[in-house]
């Protein structure tokens, strides 16, 4: 093969990875961004006072496919009180999937497509407002 030939299927291909890398960058931060909204949401429902954080569960939801990382799979449908962190096997902590401010490496969040599912007490928020 000739070295101009080389060349240019090396480029094709560092192209390529290029375009890859920063898709992943993207759907990572987005899914992210996401999750962090909702996490605000009811962060600012409890502080207005209209929540209070015993009545709100987080369950974590993991996408359940053969591209779901293994300790990602292990914390599917763990439920925690609002505040409350989920902890990876390996003992990283993370509000919901994709959060960093805990400590959690690139290892726990780059292509995570988990979802944090909440559930509000409407009983118990009923009963606070009587």
């Amino acid at each position: 093969m000739a070295p101009a030939d080389t060349e240019k299927i090396a480029a094709r291909y560092a192209d390529r990875l290029l375009a890859l890398r920063g898709e992943m960058i993207a759907r990572t931060e987005s899914i992210a961004a996401m999750n962090a909204g909702h996490e605000d949401a009811f962060r600012q429902q409890i502080e207005a006072e209209r929540l209070v954080p015993e009545n709100v569960t987080g369950t974590w939801s993991a996408t359940g496919d053969d591209r779901t990382r293994h300790s990602h799979q292990a914390m599917n449908n763990q439920a925690r009180p609002f505040g409350v962190p989920f902890q990876t096997p390996s003992g990283a902590l993370l509000r919901f999937p994709g959060d960093t401010s805990l400590g959690a490496g690139a290892e726990e969040i780059i292509g995570c497509r988990c979802t944090k599912h909440y559930r509000v007490d409407m009983v118990a928020e009923v009963k606070r407002g009587q």
